[in-house]
């Protein structure tokens, strides 16, 4: 589709917009332009006409985002064709769509620039489903939900879940959400009124889409597997990944399968359910145009999926369960995750579930066959019309579940494969009290994937990121992410901050190492360590972030210094310790002389400018703990090694685990320095840092300041 036109009398050069005669500069007293923005953009722009991919690190203040847009702007209206823009965060895709680019349409004197802001479907509401939900027997107090929401459905411009004034409880919306599997399409007697196609027509005449890596990947992988014919975005040729250092984790959960306890009852009950509802329990109700195999056929479906429901449930209390609690005593808590290895879920049990999906499979097949013959028939009932389009696609999902349940049980490499390309594992969460259980199988590389689905595909790939080189080199994510180095070009940009002058860090080279395996000596070691944070947190009067790598070490040195650094007059929080992140930050932004000791989520996406944040202290090098993927991927490491040269053997610890510690240790480091009037402190309490080879290189991967190493 030819997009509309949009014209602009402004010369769109990135030189002249983003220079001193240009028009940002006229909006602003004491313009300053930034020469890494302005390269930055002439080089995506270079990338978008020449289709290349191209990898650019740009550090905080750079101003990727206006480095980006002007260049996909200007290809956007001149190509005449999309250029889709993703991000990994709501906070960064809210900013880019409802200020950046707003501001950049006023500036440019753009006002037909059409962009749109794509979202999952699970956020939309769908007009027909929340017609059926109406007559459900809903709890008292959630029927005045359901009429609010009615309510808003008459009013909403967009049926997207954010705009909504209440929080729906996650039962209702469920009810209620678009849902790829009961949908009617153009059948759908709401189609010209639905929020989801209508967001999809929008971005089909769109110049900028704007979305997330979640919904990009999932978009890629569709259109994989169903070679172009069906997908989440419209064509593109022309794609700007912002956040991109964390877009092979966004492939790998888009292709990573789930299977939970309760699954099996969520999947029945779009068939069958107590309210009778269910597109099979429907079914039985339609009297004409419906032979009377296929209504033998849906009772036992019917049957069937309620069989699935129990052997389940026995799978997971006989096999599951047991498995990941398997050497535990009494009621010691499981761990997050334990790794399944081939036959470690194989038995009569997990082969009834498998054989029973198989046997429903069958039934689904039957019907569909006949209710597509039956609904062919111009006389035929609307609901048999209707029903032969949501069963359809409910048998390809249940199709799906059982070739992907299957893998993930079985654990094991297909044949005439050298290596696995899955691992499966079994992971523990727990909400108030009680353990929930869920097999889980993933990708163990996504390199081969992300070739297939975006190198291969997408013409002109740019993808930045302030993070994205290990001791400045790119070297690992172009290898890790699937790009191929011959036709790909790096970008690392000069900083912005003159970070020499700024930033000192602060290297411990006789601070102990953490004796993690032996419980006598840690206390100790915690100690030790609490006594050397509050000898920092004493030269910056707080005014701290201390970024832990576990719960465990937070807690310990939060106890240790907080009695003594709250009668010095300092404000000492903690993540866990009853606020929330966001209220957490709020404290630190709005009282001086606060200490936050926290947990990953604090590592990256905050935003700390001024006095109110002058120190960064990291106890520990962040090495990521051991997982069922990375004890995978080592395997495969030592199986590719094994009989070769050593100057022929890979390393993965080099190859993987030190780039994904620089890309951490960098976003740590990034809270520090937001303007170019902060200045403060980062402090390495890592012996490793200085007396490893890895540590040099991680150390050489965070910008050039003055480091000074403290001996005591």
């Amino acid at each position: 589709m030819e997009l509309p036109k949009a014209k602009t009398s402004v010369n769109l050069d990135p030189a002249y917009i983003l220079g001193t005669e240009g028009p940002i500069s006229q909006k602003f007293e004491n313009y300053e332009p930034r020469p890494p923005q302005i390269q930055m953009a002439e080089a995506v722009r270079a990338n978008l006409k020449e289709r290349g991919h191209l990898f650019c690190e740009a550090g905080t203040g750079t101003g990727k985002s206006y480095a980006f847009l002007i260049p996909a702007i200007e290809e956007a209206i001149s190509g005449g064709a999309p250029v889709v823009i993703s991000t990994n965060t709501i906070a960064l895709q809210e900013q880019v769509f409802h200020k950046d680019v707003p501001d950049l349409k006023k500036y440019l004197g753009l006002p037909n620039l059409r962009v749109v802001l794509r979202k999952g479907r699970g956020n939309y509401v769908s007009l027909r489903r929340l017609r059926n939900a109406q007559n459900y027997e809903w709890a008292p107090d959630q029927i005045p939900v359901i009429e609010d929401i009615e309510n808003w459905s008459e009013r909403t411009t967009t049926g997207a879940k954010q705009d909504l004034e209440l929080i729906p409880s996650g039962e209702v919306w469920e009810q209620v959400r678009s849902d790829q599997y009961d949908c009617l399409g153009q059948k759908c007697p709401k189609n010209k009124d639905c929020f989801y196609f209508k967001s999809k027509e929008a971005a089909s005449k769109a110049h900028i889409i704007i979305c997330n890596h979640s919904l990009l990947a999932l978009d890629l992988g569709l259109k994989q597997r169903t070679d172009g014919a069906v997908g989440i975005l419209p064509e593109f040729k022309h794609l700007i990944v912002d956040e991109a250092h964390a877009l092979g984790e966004a492939i790998r959960r888009a292709e990573t399968f789930e299977w939970k306890q309760g699954s099996a009852i969520a999947l029945a009950k779009r068939a069958t359910n107590s309210k009778d509802r269910g597109f099979l329990d429907l079914l039985l109700k339609v009297s004409d145009g419906v032979p009377h195999q296929t209504i033998t056929h849906a009772r036992e479906a019917i049957k069937k999926l309620k069989q699935l429901i129990e052997v389940n449930a026995i799978f997971f209390e006989k096999d599951v369960e047991p498995f990941i609690r398997a050497g535990l005593r009494g009621r010691q808590k499981p761990p997050s995750a334990k790794r399944v290895k081939a036959g470690s879920l194989t038995s009569a049990r997990s082969a009834s579930v498998i054989n029973t999906i198989k046997e429903i499979n069958r039934y689904l097949a039957s019907i569909c066959s006949s209710l597509e013959r039956a609904s062919d028939d111009e006389f035929a009932p609307k609901e048999v019309k209707v029903l032969a389009v949501l069963l359809k696609t409910y048998a390809s999902r249940m199709e799906e579940t059982g070739s992907e349940l299957a893998r993930a049980i079985k654990a094991d490499k297909n044949p005439g494969e050298s290596f696995p390309t899955h691992v499966s594992s079994v992971e523990a969460s727990s909400y108030k009290g009680k353990h929930y259980f869920s097999l889980v199988s993933t990708p163990i590389f996504v390199r081969q994937l992300a070739q297939k689905i975006l190198f291969k595909k997408i013409p002109s790939v740019t993808l930045t990121s302030a993070t994205l080189t290990t001791n400045n080199s790119f070297k690992g994510i172009v290898r890790n992410l699937g790009a191929f180095p011959k036709t790909t070009l790096t970008l690392k940009l000069p900083h912005v901050f003159d970070y020499n002058k700024q930033v000192e860090i602060y290297v411990t080279p006789k601070i102990p190492l953490d004796p993690w395996n032996k419980p006598q000596e840690r206390d100790k070691y915690f100690d030790t360590i609490a006594n050397k944070v509050k000898k920092y947190l004493y030269q910056t009067k707080g005014n701290a972030l201390v970024l832990c790598t576990s719960n465990l070490q937070t807690k310990a040195l939060y106890d240790r210094c907080v009695e003594e650094l709250t009668r010095k007059g300092m404000y000492i929080l903690r993540q866990g310790g009853g606020m929330t992140r966001t209220q957490l930050v709020e404290e630190i932004k709005t009282v001086e002389n606060t200490v936050i000791f926290g947990v990953d989520s604090f590592w990256t996406g905050i935003d700390i400018p001024g006095k109110h944040l002058q120190n960064v202290i990291i106890p520990k090098i962040p090495f990521p703990p051991p997982t069922p993927l990375s004890e995978a991927q080592q395997e495969i490491y030592n199986e590719w090694n094994r009989g070769k040269p050593r100057h022929k053997q890979r390393n993965y610890f080099s190859d993987r685990t030190v780039p994904e510690v620089a890309i951490k240790l960098q976003q740590g480091f990034g809270r520090l320095i937001r303007h170019r009037e902060d200045t403060g402190i980062v402090v390495l309490m890592d012996p490793r840092f200085s007396t490893k080879g890895y540590g040099k290189t991680l150390l050489g991967s965070l910008p050039n300041c003055k480091v000074i190493t403290d001996r005591s």
